[in-house]
């Protein structure tokens, strides 16, 4: 996911800086990391929004990260083993995310 965060970062003509989201990344106790995951992908955007109203997100994610993204912007459906219901980020922080990339690297990255 680094070569796409640098071609972003290269590509765009705005100030972009990069923060990762700190949870366990684990497939053992999955629903508890994707459970901390989204907790902590909620949290980082409520806080910078708070900072910076006008800031926008490219929210990038791979593998664990996908799920984690998911119910942090359209909520957890709490299905057993994959964490718990969570409700979703506040539409007036999701306004400052202008995209979420599929998860792939481009092609020739």
């Amino acid at each position: 996911m680094g070569a796409a965060v640098i071609q972003v970062q290269s590509t765009s003509r705005q100030t972009v800086y990069t923060a990762a989201v700190d949870y366990p990344a684990s497939l053992i106790g999955y629903g508890s990391s994707s459970a901390r995951g989204t907790s902590a992908t909620i949290t980082l955007l409520q806080k910078q929004v708070a900072a910076c109203p006008n800031q926008k997100f490219v929210l990038i994610r791979y593998s664990q990260g996908v799920h984690i993204i998911g119910d942090a912007v359209a909520g957890g459906g709490g299905v057993s083993g994959l964490g718990a219901a969570t409700p979703p980020v506040a539409a007036s922080i999701f306004d400052n995310v202008v995209a979420i990339p599929n998860g792939r690297p481009p092609p020739g990255l």
